[in-house]
């Protein structure tokens, strides 16, 4: 009884790898509680029993932050949450000279997930394929980034594709990736930079952060719009627009297409006060017959 009626709290704070303060950051713990980080990169969460809570700490185009708190044992303590530095993309160079493992976060964050969800409305059908045209505020180019939906082995196991394109062969980056049966994890990742071999990357487990699903009822309530029209530079389709508030500052919304590969043609989160872009990822175009390129399989 006391449990339900005292509140425990615990203050989290998300900073950047220079432990410069990240403003915005949506803040979940595992009893349903959520809220983001202030402009001090503090935010507050409050659990209202004695337990152990898993709490995951989300910015877009950085790697999430996951751990435990244990009430009432850390009760009034300050959890620190470091989160990778943003990337930025000014061309293909920038990307052959940066830090790799800061564009498996880019890939994975842009191509399955914003703010830590599942961005697919739909499942894609083996050897489909999406290309899509990605817009920053930090970057003058936009990138352009295809994944395709390879094949399910037998055990359940799905093969996916991400590609870089670049003008000229040298200046490409194909990554193939082996998910888990329920894609909650990274099994294997094989990489071909430019006209290089391909080549096995190391994988280890659980440093891939796989994207929560909405649920269809999340889905159904976040439509604000229907059969509206939208230009995107795959064509134009009729959609639905979808809305959610990921936090107190930042809105995603999604527009709706049930005839293209999983069911998503734009979508694009700005922040909720001044309506200022984050990033805007548009279809540019989509097919089917992808196959692999690396023989991984």
């Amino acid at each position: 009884m006391l449990n339900k009626v005292r509140i425990f709290e615990v203050k989290v704070e998300a900073l950047d790898t220079n432990d410069n303060p990240i403003s915005g950051a949506v803040v979940e713990a595992s009893n349903g509680e959520q809220t983001s980080t202030d402009s001090t990169g503090m935010a507050t969460l409050e659990f209202g029993a004695a337990g152990v809570y898993t709490v995951t700490v989300m910015a877009d185009n950085r790697a999430p932050s996951t751990f435990t708190v244990t009430m009432p044992t850390d009760e009034g303590k300050k959890m620190t949450a470091r989160l990778a530095d943003k990337v930025t993309y000014s061309g293909y160079a920038d990307f052959r000279a940066g830090n790799i493992g800061q564009f498996y976060n880019m890939m994975f964050n842009w191509m399955f997930s914003s703010y830590g969800y599942k961005m697919d409305l739909s499942d894609y059908q083996s050897g489909e394929w999406t290309e899509w045209k990605i817009h920053t505020p930090d970057s003058e180019n936009p990138v352009h980034l295809r994944k395709a939906f390879l094949k399910e082995t037998e055990n359940g196991r799905q093969w996916w594709k991400i590609k870089m394109k670049g003008e000229q062969i040298e200046d490409q980056y194909v990554v193939e990736v082996l998910f888990s049966e329920d894609r909650s994890s990274i099994r294997r990742i094989r990489e071909k930079i430019g006209d290089e071999e391909p080549r096995e990357r190391p994988v280890t487990e659980n440093w891939y952060n796989s994207p929560r699903e909405l649920t269809s009822e999340s889905i159904e309530g976040a439509v604000t719009e229907e059969d509206i029209s939208v230009e995107i530079p795959a064509g134009s389709f009729t959609a639905d627009l979808l809305e959610f508030g990921v936090s107190p500052s930042v809105a995603l919304m999604l527009w709706r297409v049930p005839d293209v590969p999983g069911g998503v043609a734009k979508y694009l989160t700005q922040n909720s006060e001044d309506e200022s872009m984050i990033y805007r990822s548009e279809l540019f175009n989509y097919g089917s017959g992808a196959e692999t390129e690396l023989n991984s399989y």
